[in-house]
């Protein structure tokens, strides 16, 4: 039987304080081959971990071809801090490696915004139109996700990935109704009625900037290439071919195996691990059930009633000389 442990543990991968956990970090060796396939911009984000012992994972997911989210690397943290999301994006680094035009997307939290700064100086930064942590938890409820995104491309027969190969169709169909005017062998002056736009099909760019931004050709482009005659799938980006979607899915995630088979270097074997420190949550603190007493101050030409209280039974409404609990 085939056996392709999906993992190799180093001891860095693991951090303890006083032999309790502190952070560890884990990422696919079918995830970080596929990453190479994908456009390179990561989204990080965290989220509670609601079991016994609270913390944080941290994740970093990218899109595949076909605008999926596609995981990266996890990690798993005490609290989400400066320095568990330095530790994070060290360990990222160290993973995927120096990466040309490199892209991050995130909510502007301060500890990522430190983190990234000094692990990833070089990096872009952007924050995210719609929170990331939404789309895990919905996206990736199951293994199945990625089961079926390897079916599909493989049975898919179009140049470019399904969203996309819609894309190029919808503004396909907006360019038939422009008209483009020749500047030059490559450049056009396109009317659509409203703003136009000049298009550069040999340096890929529309003053509209979305052919540039996303790598697939505007409607305008579009309707210069028609003008001469140049074939629209020439003009998108590698990053949305079918091909490419098919290599990001290409391997498969093995099992680990049995126990008793693991390869476990003696430096994580030895580690005394106990359970993390508890911390209070970060936030404000927990409201409690039901209306919160108070004592009551009256207002100007208020009277309040005070009951009487029993000295020998403590009841309400009545006194020593009347309670009847004595009788």
């Amino acid at each position: 039987m085939k056996q392709n442990f999906e993992f190799v543990v180093k001891k860095s991968d693991f951090v303890t304080e006083e032999d309790r956990f502190k952070y560890c970090f884990f990422s696919l060796r079918v995830s970080r081959r596929g990453f190479l396939t994908c456009r390179p911009v990561l989204c990080v984000d965290d989220t509670i971990l609601k079991m016994k012992y609270g913390g944080q994972m941290l994740c970093a997911v990218t899109l595949d071809a076909n605008n999926h989210l596609y995981p990266v690397a996890f990690g798993i943290a005490d609290s989400e801090n400066h320095n568990s999301w330095k530790y994070f994006m060290s360990k990222l680094k160290e993973t995927i490696g120096e990466v040309e035009d490199l892209a991050f997307v995130f909510d502007r939290h301060a500890s990522i915004t430190h983190a990234l700064e000094t692990i990833f100086p070089d990096a872009y930064h952007g924050a995210c139109y719609h929170h990331i942590s939404m789309n895990v938890v919905a996206k990736f409820k199951t293994d199945h996700c990625h089961v079926l995104m390897r079916e599909t491309s493989e049975k898919t027969t179009i140049t470019l990935a399904l969203t996309y190969e819609k894309i190029l169709v919808d503004m396909a169909e907006k360019a038939r109704f422009l008209i483009p005017y020749a500047i030059g062998r490559h450049e056009f002056h396109v009317l659509d009625g409203e703003l136009n736009g000049e298009v550069d099909l040999l340096n890929k760019t529309c003053t509209w900037g979305v052919f540039q931004i996303i790598g697939i050709p505007c409607a305008h482009a579009l309707s210069g290439s028609l003008k001469r005659g140049v074939n629209f799938y020439s003009l998108c980006s590698d990053y949305y071919k079918i091909e490419t979607w098919r290599s990001s899915y290409k391997e498969s995630i093995y099992p680990t195996g049995n126990k008793e088979e693991w390869i476990v270097p003696h430096g994580i074997m030895t580690i005394k691990l106990r359970t993390p420190a508890q911390k209070n949550p970060v936030g404000r603190p927990k409201k409690k059930q039901g209306r919160p007493k108070m004592k009551r101050h009256p207002s100007n030409g208020d009277k309040l009633v005070v009951q009487r209280k029993c000295s020998t039974c403590g009841g309400l409404g009545h006194n020593r000389a009347t309670c009847k609990v004595c009788v």
